[in-house]
């Protein structure tokens, strides 16, 4: 395991297939052949049981940007939520809808628990169409990271069929702090 908080490599592996649905081949072989030799070998050795540090994920995403001459947020918002919706555009889409805000909120740290080496989550619901989630021990989170919660968070809720979904992530001495706020 890597010293540097990284994402397991089945997530990389997924969204590297979203990136070429969305982008195209021809860009993120570009993409891939702007980075270092060492980055390069970590990224395509990505496997269900490895993980790839975020700073070379980051570095995928901006060889994306570069290509496409985009804002790597909005690269990465797109990749996001694609791989997301490809995800639960199934059967996934119709339980999702008939499953409860606590429900869904409350499964929200097991899924980090499987995307990040480093750090937890909590969450809970305030109240009706508010809730929170709490990243600790992940001091010093990144903007990929909090970038990439943020968009995830809000597009499993748009797609349980929340509407007017907002993240507004917060740095803490510990990691981050989420306010999830949708129409009730």
């Amino acid at each position: 395991m890597h010293e540097e908080p990284c994402n397991s490599g089945m997530s990389v592996h997924d969204e590297h297939h979203v990136a070429i649905e969305v982008l195209g081949a021809a860009v993120v072989q570009r993409a891939l052949d702007r980075l270092p030799a060492d980055r390069r070998a970590e990224y395509d050795g990505a496997t269900a049981l490895s993980w790839v540090r975020i700073s070379t994920i980051l570095m995928f995403f901006q060889g994306l940007a570069e290509e496409t001459g985009r804002d790597i947020w909005d690269v990465h918002e797109e990749i996001v939520r694609h791989g997301i919706a490809r995800t639960l555009t199934t059967v996934w889409r119709l339980l999702l809808r008939m499953t409860s805000d606590e429900a869904i909120v409350k499964r929200t740290p097991i899924l980090y628990g499987k995307h990040f080496n480093i750090g937890r989550a909590s969450a809970q619901i305030d109240a009706k169409g508010n809730g929170r989630m709490r990243v600790v021990d992940f001091p010093m989170i990144d903007d990929m990271s909090l970038h990439g919660l943020s968009v995830g968070i809000e597009a499993v809720l748009e797609f349980a069929g929340r509407a007017n979904v907002r993240v507004r992530p917060r740095r803490t001495a510990q990691g981050a702090d989420f306010e999830l706020r949708w129409d009730p």
